[in-house]
């Protein structure tokens, strides 16, 4: 779970606040405390991390770099497993939420001016046709979905969006280089552990006046060792057992477990992954995809298929010149076994990471949007989006959390407009 940095959504860029998001940095900071509580993510970072190679290299690379530490609560499967559980029993036995899966969004119908949802028409898993009225219509259908409904219902009401598909931008990264591990020394568990904690750098020196935002992840080369998924499957199945309190259960098929090969397996699976040695540390760095209104997404003439145009512009590749040279130079410095990468820029082929933002992002007053800054969909009262595809630019670090918090903030938006706040005695 990665907070964006200030400079995410406030750029210092001559002088103009909030030419990104139209939001304060400070509101995101309150919902990203709001996350937490909803998420139930307890402070479970220790910002005290050891020394991972020797004193003398870790302390070059602290006088180097900021470390940013995300919370690491769901990478522990059973926080995960109890999370999903809970939530969807909240759901489930909610009296105001109706739950229908497998369903296919058929149609949204707007009202004769065009500036109101009136219904949706779904398609059921029995191929029935479902109609529902609307108060408020929120699509939450991830980055590209969002923009296909929408650009489908832009074509079909010839809607007047014009940034509508617009300023897409995805989570880039590139290895710059490889740092190998002499002798006896290596990284073990607690180690990679640590290292997943921190995972991004941030130079003390490079700056770009806040246009450009980059960071440094060290992964260890962990080599792929791999148990036979029905192994897995027979653990978490004990684990289950325990969590529900169905200890008989849980006595009964763990003997039987005990008592099989499967056991074997996965002790020496356990074994393999705490002792063996790595010798060696990709370093790469994640840049940010600036925000360009050359980078769309659009509809194929079939209707169903999506056109993406995603290309670095000059100003992003020559920032992305400048930093990756920046911290090879640093890392060369630092770590004598440190074996620059092969980066040439006419060459380049990063990687996308699976994160991809905008198409109908925040309107402020220095760029044309889609949504304004409570992610109401432009000229339409009762529609609104929610999902990445409203964010302004990229950041470098990984949406989820940030999604999250901004998917509550609008929640509360959307209530207050119904619940009227609690009187005061003072009222």
């Amino acid at each position: 779970f990665w907070e964006f940095d200030k400079s995410d959504l406030e750029n210092k860029f001559n002088n103009k606040k909030n030419i990104r998001w139209g939001i304060e940095y400070s509101e995101i900071k309150e919902n990203y405390k709001k996350t937490k509580e909803f998420l139930n993510i307890k402070n479970d970072i220790n910002e005290n991390i050891d020394n991972l190679l020797s004193d003398a290299e870790w302390k070059k690379l602290q006088n180097e770099y900021n470390f940013k530490f995300a919370s690491t609560f769901y990478t522990k499967g059973d926080n995960y497993e109890k999370f999903i559980s809970i939530k969807k029993n909240q759901i489930l036995n909610s009296s105001n939420i109706k739950l229908m899966l497998n369903t296919t969004l058929k149609h949204i119908s707007l009202n004769s001016k065009k500036d109101k949802v009136n219904s949706i028409n779904l398609i059921d898993s029995k191929n029935k046709n479902l109609e529902f009225v609307c108060k408020d219509l929120v699509i939450a259908a991830g980055c590209f979905e969002n923009n296909k409904i929408l650009i489908k219902l832009k074509t079909q009401n010839k809607l007047d969006v014009e940034s509508l598909g617009k300023y897409i931008t995805f989570h880039p990264s590139l290895n710059i280089g490889i740092i190998s591990i002499e002798g006896k020394n290596f990284i073990n568990k607690k180690n990679i552990d640590d290292l997943n904690k921190i995972f991004y750098l941030k130079s003390k020196t490079f700056d770009t006046n806040g246009e450009f935002n980059c960071g440094i992840s060290i992964t260890p080369q962990n080599k792929n060792i791999y148990v036979a998924k029905e192994v897995l499957n027979e653990i978490e199945f004990l684990k289950k057992l325990l969590r529900n309190r169905k200890y008989l259960n849980l006595i009964k098929c763990g003997l039987k477990f005990c008592t099989s090969i499967n056991l074997i397996k996965y002790l020496i699976y356990k074994y393999k992954i705490y002792f063996t040695n790595i010798k060696k540390i990709d370093v790469s760095l994640v840049f940010e995809h600036i925000a360009e209104y050359e980078n769309y997404i659009d509809l194929k003439n079939d209707g169903v298929s999506l056109k993406i145009n995603n290309l670095l512009s000059d100003k992003n590749l020559n920032y992305l010149k400048d930093s990756i040279q920046d911290n090879q130079i640093k890392f060369k410095q630092i770590f004598n076994n440190f074996k620059v990468g092969d980066t040439n820029i006419s060459k380049i082929k990063f990687e996308t990471n699976n994160h991809h933002h905008g198409g109908t992002i925040i309107q402020t007053e220095f760029q044309k949007g889609v949504v304004d800054k409570n992610l109401k969909f432009q000229d339409i009262s009762n529609l609104y989006i929610s999902g990445s595809s409203t964010f302004p630019n990229s950041s470098i670090y990984n949406p989820t959390f940030t999604i999250i918090a901004m998917s509550l903030r609008l929640s509360n938006h959307i209530l207050s407009k119904y619940v009227k706040p609690p009187q005061t005695k003072e009222n």
